[in-house]
């Protein structure tokens, strides 16, 4: 680890200080998935976090709007857990994206190897899509919005 002009440099990632403590990765990039713009991220937050890196990157936590969407990125996703913006943040159990509005469909959801069925309930408030090789390949799950997961991050047009 280097500090240099108030950047710290730790392997492939470059951490600036601002009020926000915002993280920001050198290697993400936005890639074209399936006719859309995303940015997977390599570098973990919360989902608070995740919705202000993906709007400095010039775009949005990724809004999955049907199964075809959330089927073309989990060909691209690595094996984790990640952010995108659905939540119940408002009303436990009613699903929107972080912009307010609604999901349009109803996802897969998780369900552990202990068959604990998502969604949990009560302060498990903000969503990840799940990228595994597996029966949970694809399903979304909540999760407490303070935990720290990599995220997707949407752009429109290309």
């Amino acid at each position: 680890m280097k500090t240099i002009l108030g950047l710290t440099i730790v392997s492939f990632f470059v951490s600036l200080s601002t009020a926000a403590s915002v993280s920001i990765p050198v290697r993400n990039t936005w890639v074209e998935i399936c006719g859309n713009q995303y940015l997977l991220s390599t570098d973990k937050a919360t989902w608070a976090q995740a919705k202000s890196n993906c709007e400095l990157f010039g775009g949005y936590l990724a809004q999955i709007n049907g199964v075809i969407e959330n089927n073309c990125l989990l060909e691209y996703g690595t094996l984790r857990h990640f952010w995108h913006s659905g939540n119940d943040r408002t009303t436990e159990g009613v699903y929107r994206f972080a912009d307010g509005t609604m999901i349009p469909w109803t996802p897969r959801w998780f369900i552990s190897d202990n068959n604990v069925h998502y969604p949990v309930g009560e302060d498990y408030d903000c969503l990840t899509i799940i990228f595994t090789e597996d029966r949970n390949a694809g399903t979304w799950a909540d999760r407490i919005c303070n935990e720290e997961h990599v995220y997707i991050c949407e752009k429109d047009g290309l």
